[in-house]
């Protein structure tokens, strides 16, 4: 991926316990890279509304901050 890009890997269940520590993971890799990359969700077992909403608050912060979320 190189230096300007961060890969997160997901799995397990993604719920209301599990979705803010998703959250301030992803939120670190987007400060610290202008590309994040979750990959490999076939580890996901569950994908809460919770989870769900992680991932677009966390694209509407990389599209606020001139980032990506993939």
């Amino acid at each position: 991926m190189g230096p300007n890009a961060r890969v997160v890997t997901v799995g397990g269940e993604i719920d209301t316990r599990t979705a803010p520590q998703l959250a301030a993971i992803v939120t670190v890799q987007l400060a610290a890279a202008p590309r994040v990359v979750c990959r490999n969700l076939d580890g996901v077992q569950f994908l809460g509304s919770a989870g769900l909403s992680v991932l677009v608050e966390a694209n509407d912060l990389a599209t606020r901050e001139d980032r990506h979320l993939r």
